[in-house]
């Protein structure tokens, strides 16, 4: 459930992470202090993509891509457009969070996941038609896309396994 609700333990691989590896993925959390541009450091590369899950019920989880510009990223529940205030920024060793109770309320546990750069991930962005089209230059076959509109539409992701684009969290598809 990436939307809301309660999640359990977190493995820390901060500082675990295996030379020549060609694809990063480390979780972590931290506690809230309200601070903003607050970072959260640690992670031992670049992430291309970081997702903070927060440890209590009625706030959904927030995804920031090196594709999205400025300080914006978006709330994978509900059908927002990209928003300022949560994940600031991605940077060479982690990455930067604001006020927002969402992802940095004093005293509230957050859990995250990073994904960085490798042969087997891609990120980008592509300006849709409202139309099918064929998305090229990721340089492989992905087994999974996640789509993150700008707009106000909900998060989705597919699988090489099925025809449908599904919302993250209801479970939806198209």
């Amino acid at each position: 459930d990436y939307g809301g609700g309660f999640y359990g333990s977190t493995s820390e691989f901060s500082g675990n992470i295996l030379a020549g590896n060609p694809n990063l993925f480390i979780t972590g959390s931290y506690v809230g202090d309200g601070t903003d541009n607050r970072a959260i450091l640690g992670l031992g590369f670049r992430p291309e993509a970081i997702i903070i899950l927060p440890n209590f019920n009625g706030q959904a989880a927030y995804v920031k891509t090196s594709a999205m510009a400025g300080d914006t990223s978006k709330a994978m529940s509900g059908t927002t457009a990209l928003q300022s205030n949560y994940i600031q920024a991605l940077n060479g060793d982690g990455f930067e969070i604001g006020t927002d109770n969402a992802v940095n309320q004093s005293g509230q546990t957050y859990h995250w996941v990073a994904f960085g750069a490798g042969s087997d991930i891609s990120v980008g962005a592509y300006t849709g038609n409202a139309a099918t089209q064929t998305i090229s230059g990721v340089g492989f076959s992905p087994e999974m896309v996640w789509s993150f509109n700008a707009a106000n539409q909900s998060a989705r992701w597919e699988s090489s396994l099925s025809d449908h684009m599904f919302d993250f969290v209801s479970g939806d598809y198209s």
